[in-house]
C-alpha cells in the first residue's frame, strides 16, 4: 500500500510503501536515535516489537526522513500506549517532572511559600540532621570546625537549585522554533511534529511519558555508586583495625568515643552528601545533555540562519550555552571551597585532589561551551561564503562585456542595493554569541582559576 507523508523540510509530498499491517505512523527528520542505552531507555520511548523503519529522500529538498511504523498491539507499557495514542489523535502528551521538582512544589504547596524558599527549606535538612546528631553526640565544635563540610547546604546546593530550576524551564520551551531548526510550519502542527519536540528535543534531556525522569536517573545511579564506594571503604577499613577516629575533635590528640564517632560518620554519610551528589547529578545531567542535544541537532538539521543579521538571528544559542555551563562553573568554585578547607585541615591530599578537579571542570566548561556552538559555527561561516559570492555574482552581471559604466537608473539601483546587501553579509559574526554573552561564559570559565590563583598567591605571601 502506498501513502502520501509531508516532507518536515519542504512540505512537500513524499510516496512511501507501508507494510500491510500497521497501526501508527511517526516520521521525522533522520537524526541520530537518542535511545543509546538499548532497552532501559534511558532517552527514548520503547517501540513496539516489529516496528518497520523506512528511511526515504525527498525527491524535491533530497533531505532523508525516517518513517516509523507501529504493530497493532493489544497491550503495551503506560509510556509507550501514551505516545500512541497522541499519534493516533487522542489526548495529549506529557513529559515527567523530576523528583526535586515535585519535592520542592510539594513544600511550596505546604508551606505557601515561593520556589527559592522551598528550596531553601529543602536544602537546610541535611545541615540540620547534622547539627542535630553532632549537638547529640556532644560534637558541636566539630561542627562548627569543619565549615568547609557544610557549606554546600548553605550556598552551593540553593544555587545549584536556581539553576537548576531555570533550566528545567528552559527545556520545557524547547521547540522547532527557539531552536531554530530549518523544518516546515505545516509539519510542526501535524501529531508527528509534535511528538518529535516533546522526544527529540524535551524528552531527549528529560525522559519519556510512563517512567522515572532522566535527570532523577542520574542522581540515583550516582548516589548509589557513591554508598556502595562508601560501603566497601568502611568494610576493608573494618577489616585493616579501623577505629572509626575520622570525627576528631577540633583540639589535638582528642577524640570522640567509638560510639559517637561511628553514629557521626554513618550520619554524614547517609543524608548530607548522598543529598548534594543527587542535586548535583540531576543539574549536571540537564546541562551536559542540553549541551549534545544542540551540538547533535546543529550537525543533523539545517538552521534558519540569515545572514543581513549580525549573529544569523540565531545568537539566542550563545545564551542558552552560558546557561548550560553555569552549574559547571559553580561547581569549579565549589573545588576552590574545598581546596580552602583542605589547606585549613591540612589534608594534603585533598588539596590535590581540589586543584586537578579545579583543573578538570575548567576545562570542562571551556568545552561543553565551545563544542555545540562548532558545527553551528560551521553552517554560518559557509552560508556567509555562499551568500556573499551570489551578491558578488550578481554585481558582476551587471557590468557589460566591454566594461562600460552602468547609466540605466534601475541597473544603478540595483548595483547600490547589492553593494549594501554585500557589505551587511560581510559584517555577519559567524559565532552564534554577542560580546556579552561571551564576556559572561569567559567569566563563569577563568573566574573559579582566577579565585584559587589568588588564594594560592596569597598565602605564598602570607608564608
Amino acid at each position: 500500500m502506498i501513502i502520501l507523508i509531508k516532507c518536515p523540510f519542504c512540505s512537500s509530498n513524499i510516496e512511501i510503501h507501508s507494510p500491510e499491517e500497521y497501526q501508527t505512523i511517526y516520521y521525522h527528520p533522520k537524526v541520530p536515535h537518542p535511545q543509546i542505552l538499548g532497552k532501559w531507555g534511558f532517552w527514548s520511548f520503547e517501540r513496539p516489537d516489529g516496528t518497520t523503519y523506512i528511511t526515504k529522500k525527498c525527491p524535491f529538498c533530497e533531505k532523508e526522513v525516517e518513517v516509523e511504523f507501529f504493530p497493532k498491539e493489544e497491550e503495551c507499557p503506560k509510556g509507550l500506549k501514551e505516545v500512541l495514542d497522541f499519534l493516533d489523535g487522542k489526548g495529549s502528551l506529557q513529559i515527567p517532572k523530576p523528583w526535586l521538582e515535585r519535592v520542592i512544589e510539594f513544600i511550596s504547596k505546604k508551606l505557601k511559600i515561593g520556589d527559592f524558599k522551598s528550596a531553601l527549606v529543602l536544602c537546610s535538612i541535611p545541615s540540620l540532621f547534622m547539627f542535630f546528631v553532632s549537638v547529640a553526640c556532644h560534637g558541636l565544635s566539630k561542627y562548627f570546625h569543619d565549615w568547609g563540610s557544610f557549606i554546600g547546604s548553605f550556598v552551593y546546593n540553593p544555587c545549584y537549585f536556581i539553576i537548576f530550576n531555570h533550566n528545567l524551564r528552559s527545556v520545557r520551551e524547547l521547540s522547532v522554533k527557539t531552536l531554530f531548526l530549518d523544518l516546515s510550519e505545516e509539519y510542526t502542527k501535524t501529531r508527528s511534529g509534535k511528538l518529535f519536540e516533546v522526544e527529540y528535543l524535551q524528552g531527549n534531556i528529560l525522559g519519556q511519558p510512563g517512567r522515572i525522569t532522566s535527570p532523577t536517573r542520574s542522581g540515583i545511579v550516582v548516589t548509589i555508586i557513591y554508598l556502595l564506594w562508601w560501603f566497601f571503604y568502611l568494610i576493608r577499613k573494618i577489616s585493616l583495625g579501623y577505629s572509626f577516629t575520622l570525627f576528631e575533635t577540633p583540639y589535638p590528640g582528642h577524640g570522640y568515643p567509638k560510639y559517637e564517632s561511628i553514629v557521626m560518620e554513618v550520619s554524614w554519610r547517609i543524608l548530607p552528601i548522598p543529598f548534594g551528589f543527587f542535586v548535583l547529578s540531576n543539574v549536571l545531567w540537564i546541562s551536559l545533555s542540553f549541551a549534545v542535544l544542540i551540538g547533535t541537532l546543529a550537525r543533523k538539521i539545517p538552521l534558519k540562519i540569515n545572514p543581513l543579521e549580525k549573529y544569523g538571528g540565531i545568537e539566542d544559542f550563545g545564551k542558552m550555552m552560558v546557561r548550560v555551563i553555569l552549574p559547571v562553573g559553580v561547581t569549579s568554585i565549589n573545588c576552590v571551597t574545598t581546596y580552602m578547607w583542605a589547606v585549613w585541615m591540612e589534608e594534603r591530599i585533598l588539596i590535590l585532589t581540589s586543584i586537578l578537579a579545579n583543573i578538570f571542570f575548567i576545562i570542562l566548561t571551556f568545552i561543553i561551551f565551545f563544542a555545540p556552538l562548532y558545527p553551528i559555527h560551521v553552517k554560518m561561516s559557509k552560508i556567509k561564503k555562499e551568500t556573499s559570492r551570489r551578491i558578488m555574482n550578481e554585481i558582476s552581471s551587471l557590468f557589460p562585456m566591454k566594461k562600460e559604466r552602468i547609466t540605466e537608473p534601475n541597473e544603478l539601483l540595483r548595483l547600490l542595493v547589492l553593494q549594501n546587501f554585500h557589505q551587511t553579509v560581510s559584517e555577519m559574526n559567524t559565532w552564534p554569541f554577542d560580546i556579552d554573552t561571551l564576556l559572561q561564559a569567559i567569566g563563569t570559565i577563568l573566574i573559579p582559576a582566577i579565585s584559587h590563583l589568588c588564594r594560592i598567591i596569597f598565602e605564598s605571601i602570607i608564608e
